[in-house]
């Protein structure tokens, strides 16, 4: 794959990362910015120095990058950053368990050929 913004929309688009919040964004230096979401919206901003627009890289090592990056989230830490902005929508638990559900998502992608 040739890393430009839109095959990276592509990619988001087949594992059904985009729930109405991810995007992806050039730099200016040359690099990519990548932002995925899970089904209940818990988001994740995704940078590699090595998405480079104009680059080739095999799908699968690009899926791998991406799927390093959501095995290192926690849901405790992302529910303390979040819970100020929620709290009026939600019962702690019911948050809690969309963050479960949306780690599990994150958890259990698997590449697709």
């Amino acid at each position: 794959m040739i890393i430009t913004v839109e095959n990276i929309e592509k990619f988001i688009n087949k594992y059904e990362l985009d729930w109405g919040n991810a995007e992806v964004s050039d730099n200016m230096d040359g690099t990519l910015e990548i932002t995925v979401e899970a089904p209940n919206n818990w988001t994740c901003f995704i940078y590699d120095k090595s998405f480079k627009i104009g680059d080739e890289m095999d799908d699968e090592k690009f899926f791998q990058i991406v799927k390093s990056n959501l095995a290192e989230l926690d849901y405790d830490d992302y529910f303390d950053e979040m819970w100020e902005s929620v709290k009026n929508q939600f019962r702690p638990s019911e948050f809690l368990q969309m963050l479960e559900d949306d780690k599990r998502f994150f958890d259990e992608l698997e590449y697709i050929k």
